[in-house]
């Protein structure tokens, strides 16, 4: 049985992912992925720069269908 990931991408197809901080949030909030909005917005609190490889992988599941050597960026904003 496969595990489904969710999360948000910036809405103009860049890899910049909401940070997985800000994921459980909502989960809470929202008690489940299907109650989620499907779009979101707030400021900008942090940005960070990475590169897929297998650590990456292991540490962002939901990540893991990217390439590796794939740049991909996190985003954590104040909701």
């Amino acid at each position: 049985e496969s595990e489904l990931y969710c999360f948000y991408q910036s809405a103009d197809g860049r890899m910049m992912i909401l940070h997985p901080l800000n994921m459980r949030c909502l989960l809470s909030h929202f008690r489940s992925y299907d109650a989620m909005p499907p779009r979101i917005q707030g400021k900008v609190l942090e940005v960070e720069s990475l590169t897929q490889s297998a650590e990456m992988r292991r540490r962002y599941k939901f990540l893991s269908h990217l390439p590796l050597t794939a740049s991909f960026t996190l985003c954590e904003l104040d909701l």
